[in-house]
């Protein structure tokens, strides 16, 4: 998942909100947003500012028997007390005790709006949203819930709850490829929410919201057998740099692609050792490597898989539908 300190505003509040009642935007993850698109969004009761916190969690050398300490002012500044040992108290600024309720409705509202969709959003079912319609008549649907996400009866609730035929679904950053691809095999168009975003606003990518033109598979991976193929040509590959493969493929085959440089090294070592920054680099340079081996050119092979900064993660260059990844 993509740090939160990268995320536009509108994307930090769809990672906050799962569409039920309760959802809170911190003050310090908002500070950095604060402006007029924020004064914005409280104007639109987007954000509803509730009240100053007057209490914060026991420090960590607490055993919780003192409960919350108490927020008080001194010399002008803001400290939670700890009333056992005052070397422990934890110094706060003014953004710490604010937050902000997110009020759903409104932001789905804000979202079709700012995408140009015909019709009033519309929530057909706990955590689903039928947002409007695209120009050429597309159904935009988005599911905010989760737990709808991973619900195997999504597809036939899409289908009863949603009459357009043509549909593209919305879906959580963190849903499983599995649903993904149960929704791409009755042909419809499904993509995480937040790539469909822009990066600045709240307006979804036009181009994003339709499939694209028919893809041939280019690259092909079978799980059980360790085996992969490119343009037509086999690769041999060694266990890392083939888990390596496996986990861009998967991500990249739902339309989120990128993969922080944490969830690599937990495929490829699980937690058996503490592996350095530069193990990552070494393995995608063996994966370059090997398919350069096979005969695949080098341009081809240097440009498969993408590193981005900030934070650091990696990403596979290929369309969904470009990938056929069995077993």
């Amino acid at each position: 998942m993509a740090s939160a300190v990268s995320d536009s505003l509108a994307k930090l509040l769809l990672r906050r909100t799962d569409g039920r009642p309760g959802a809170v935007l911190l003050g310090r993850e908002a500070r950095r947003h604060f402006g007029r698109a924020f004064d914005w969004l409280l104007a639109r009761r987007v954000l509803v500012e509730r009240p100053p916190a007057d209490s914060w969690a026991v420090c960590s050398a607490c055993d919780g028997s003192c409960g919350d300490r108490a927020i008080v002012e001194i010399d002008g500044g803001l400290v939670a007390e700890c009333p056992e040992d005052h070397a422990r108290d934890t110094i706060l600024l003014p953004d710490d005790i604010r937050s902000f309720r997110i009020d759903t409705t409104a932001l789905i509202t804000t979202i079709a709006e700012a995408s140009g969709l015909a019709g009033e959003p519309v929530l057909v079912a706990d955590g689903i949203w039928d947002l409007g319609r695209t120009a050429t008549g597309r159904a935009i649907v988005v599911v905010v819930d989760p737990a709808q996400a991973a619900n195997t009866r999504l597809l036939s609730l899409l289908r009863a709850l949603v009459p357009a035929s043509d549909k593209t679904i919305l879906l959580p950053d963190d849903t499983a490829a599995a649903d993904f691809m149960r929704l791409h095999g009755a042909d419809m168009h499904a993509i995480a929410v937040r790539a469909a975003l822009a990066e600045d606003g709240f307006a979804l990518v036009a181009a994003k919201l339709v499939p694209g033109p028919a893809l041939q598979p280019r690259l092909g991976i079978d799980r059980a057998a360790q085996a992969v193929t490119l343009d037509g040509m086999v690769c041999s590959l060694a266990d890392q740099p083939f888990r390596l493969l496996v986990l861009l493929a998967d991500r990249a085959r739902t339309g989120r692609n990128d993969v922080q440089v944490r969830e690599i090294e937990d495929a490829i070592w699980r937690g058996l050792t503490m592996p350095d920054s530069r193990q990552v680099r070494d393995i995608v340079r063996q994966l370059r490597e090997a398919m350069i081996a096979a005969g695949i050119d080098r341009a081809t092979a240097s440009g498969l898989v993408e590193n981005r900064k900030n934070p650091s993660r990696y990403r596979l260059t290929l369309q969904p539908a470009e990938i056929d990844l069995r077993g």
